[in-house]
């Protein structure tokens, strides 16, 4: 099975948060080689980002985040390339929703991949929970496998 996940999920394989235990089970499935993992290329900016955050707000330090971003490397998440096809797609798809063309994307590259697309963002998962592909990250110990 193919998934695309938000930058929400794989943040939450480092940083303990709600649903980091769900997270986690979506991490082991993918080590077991259970299901294939993709996201869009950007979300190493976004993964990035977000670890910055973390340090700002000094729940994690600067060395902790600095190790997370080197194990994030070591994770063979299957990194897809954002096309303008895919950009024009999200943004005529967030008008749609009233998202961002960001989360859109997203979307739209799991639609592209016939992949499921898993969210830990509510406020995301609310306004697109209605998309058959769409999976909220606590549900995925059931409707996953």
């Amino acid at each position: 099975m193919n998934v695309v996940i938000d930058v929400n999920v794989a943040v939450k394989w480092y940083v303990p948060e709600d649903f980091s235990d769900d997270a986690m089970f979506l991490l082991e499935l993918f080590k077991n080689k259970q299901i294939n993992v993709y996201a869009p290329v950007t979300m190493k900016a976004e993964f990035a980002n977000a670890i910055r955050k973390y340090v700002i707000r000094k729940i994690i330090s600067r060395e902790i985040a600095e190790e997370i971003l080197s194990e994030i490397k070591t994770i063979p998440i299957n990194y897809c390339n954002i096309t303008w096809k895919i950009i024009i797609d999200a943004f005529e798809y967030a008008f749609k929703k009233s998202i961002t063309v960001y989360d859109a994307i997203y979307v739209i590259l799991a639609k592209n991949l016939s992949a499921k697309f898993i969210t830990a963002d509510k406020r995301l998962y609310s306004a697109i929970s209605k998309e058959p592909e769409v999976l909220f990250i606590a549900d995925v110990k059931t409707k996953i496998m």
